[in-house]
């Protein structure tokens, strides 16, 4: 019970880093993620070029980490809310 009354009051933080974890993919772009702040919209993807220019930007679900991407395809697991593998969609 006390946790439950120290998570109620906790002051969460107001300012978060800019980027989350980046990721190379096949065709040596970056993929940079916009930082994951719980409640927030999905997972936002920036990525650039090995030149450094921006080239996309890729919007993926919430709940559906980037594991792989490639020019014309990105990987990831789909799980419930309890955090159980889903079958995909083929």
């Amino acid at each position: 019970m006390r946790f439950q009354q120290y998570f109620r009051e906790l002051q969460w933080p107001t300012v978060y880093p800019a980027y989350g974890q980046p990721k190379a993919d096949w065709s040596n772009d970056l993929w940079v993620e916009e930082y994951p702040v719980p409640g927030r919209d999905p997972p936002l993807w920036t990525v650039y070029d090995a030149g450094g220019r921006k080239i996309a930007r890729v919007t993926l679900p919430r709940g559906f980490p980037l594991l792989e991407a490639g020019t014309d395809y990105v990987l990831g697991i789909w799980r419930d809310e309890a955090g159980v593998m889903l079958p995909g969609n083929t």
